[in-house]
């Protein structure tokens, strides 16, 4: 090839050499796929084999007595302007009730009290990490993230929301990585690889504290008296 070769020669030589790298290229594709894809195998194979190793023994529960799980005791911890200490104070009465059905859990409420990592969700520093769920732990902060809304529940369902959190803060790290994992396969990721064990938990927990059955006139009496309660507190 010459420095007098037209132009439109020299563009053609570059274009066609090009196109066989291109082409090379393409018959590496499935190659590169194989291996991509042996590489998500093996490291779901290990993080199996890690979620597999188990969460240990959990604390189990005993039945509740002489307390009222159906009270609202904490309702005006819902508003706004609620201080973080006066939502702390709110949890109390569910925190009795976990003295009694299950000390782990109270005593782990607060552990994360105490080391400034149980924070409410409408706080600056926490906002719009709860959504629409009551209570949320943070894996990799270690933190219990509390929606004002759970305020809203009887003291008993309170108790049953921080024994699920607790029992999602017991899963072992490769558990949480399956989840985060299943977003590759599944649109949102699998919400029950790391929910199954938590619902399981809060449901024994539910049937510590309410027993074998709901009382509907028990729940809407403990409304009517929270309802009387709020109405006599605006009006003074």
């Amino acid at each position: 090839m010459t420095c007098h070769e037209p132009v439109w020669r020299l563009l053609g030589h570059v274009l066609l050499k090009q196109g066989r790298m291109a082409i090379d290229d393409l018959r590496n594709v499935p190659r590169y796929l194989l291996h991509a894809l042996t590489g998500v195998a093996l490291v779901c194979g290990l993080l199996s084999l890690w979620g597999l190793h188990g969460d240990g023994a959990m604390p189990s529960m005993s039945p509740l007595c002489h307390l009222d799980p159906y009270r609202f005791s904490s309702v005006r911890c819902i508003a706004n302007e609620t201080a973080t200490k006066a939502r702390w104070n709110g949890l109390a009465p569910a925190l009795a009730i976990l003295e009694q059905v299950n000390p782990a859990v109270a005593k782990w409420v607060r552990e994360k009290h105490g080391k400034g990592l149980l924070a409410f969700g409408d706080e600056s520093q926490t906002t719009g990490e709860v959504g629409d769920a009551l209570a949320k732990y943070d894996t990799f902060r270690g933190r219990v993230t509390v929606n004002p809304a759970l305020f809203s529940e009887n003291d008993g369902n309170i108790a049953v929301t921080l024994c699920h959190e607790y029992r999602h803060s017991r899963q072992n790290l490769g558990k949480f990585c399956q989840y985060v994992l299943s977003f590759l396969f599944v649109r949102g990721g699998d919400l029950s690889v790391i929910e199954n064990d938590a619902v399981i938990y809060e449901q024994e927990a539910h049937s510590a504290i309410f027993g074998n059955g709901r009382s509907r006139e028990r729940e809407l009496a403990a409304w009517e008296h929270a309802a009387r309660a709020l109405d006599q507190n605006g009006k003074h």
